[in-house]
């Protein structure tokens, strides 16, 4: 079955923030053969204490540019969260390849310009399962045309833990998906 629209297909909730998350019905599961890619700035607290916020905030916002871009060359819609220091960002299995690829060459950007060292990981939601972890997402509609991932459960939290500890998943140069 081609889950590639899965995000695209969601039914977009026109609830506030609050009433959306107390009707776990309008969440669905995510398909097994997505999965969550996480970047993350390693040191994060110690570089912002430093005062590269702003640098921090490029990298992080960059992540994301990134996935959107490969996702809209192949008409697909991806979910994602911005997390200040980094990213997490689902995404089907068409372009896995293609994001963590454009997403180590980021990491090496990042150290090059900036020397902030950016994590680039990824954990299939099919694994984070085996992990005994959930993972719901919903389309919230902000204004008339933007809408918004909202994820419920721990599923992305314990991805982003899993990846910081287990090199496993991390990409570790150009082209190589682990």
């Amino acid at each position: 079955m081609n889950t590639d629209d899965f995000y695209k297909n969601l039914p977009v909730i026109k609830k506030d923030l609050e009433e959306a998350l107390g009707d776990e019905s309008a969440f669905k599961s995510i398909p097994n053969n997505w999965t969550i890619v996480v970047t993350d700035i390693e040191n994060s607290t110690e570089e912002f204490n430093k005062g590269r916020y702003q640098e921090m905030n490029i990298i992080s916002a960059s992540s994301i540019i990134i996935a959107l871009n490969v996702a809209d060359k192949y008409g697909l819609d991806i979910p994602f969260i911005y997390g200040g220091d980094g990213a997490s960002i689902i995404v089907p299995k068409k372009i896995l390849g293609e994001v963590l690829e454009s997403l180590a060459t980021l990491r090496n950007n990042a150290k090059y310009n900036f020397r902030l060292d950016l994590r680039v990981g990824s954990i299939s939601i099919e694994n984070l399962k085996e992990y005994g972890h959930r993972l719901k997402v919903a389309k919230i509609k902000v204004v008339d045309d933007y809408t918004q991932a909202v994820f419920l459960g721990a599923g992305l939290n314990q991805a982003e833990r899993i990846i910081k500890s287990d090199k496993r998943y991390h990409t570790k140069k150009e082209g190589e998906e682990k």
